[in-house]
């Protein structure tokens, strides 16, 4: 998705945790400050068997 942003594609709002990890030449970053915007995150697996596993380890 960056690689689009820096071709002049278009924009996208991320999450802190990604733009922190990189650095993208031609493609800026600005922090949204005093928003009320959240983001629901979802736990993935290809089965229930492997997804009850992973799901000992959070607070679902």
């Amino acid at each position: 998705m960056i690689g689009f942003i820096a071709q002049g594609q278009g924009i996208s709002y991320l999450p802190s945790i990604m733009v922190e990890k990189i650095d993208y030449r031609g493609v800026v970053f600005v922090p949204l400050k005093d928003t009320p915007l959240k983001r629901e995150m979802y736990l993935y697996a290809p089965d229930k068997n492997k997804l009850d596993k992973l799901k000992l380890g959070f607070d679902t």
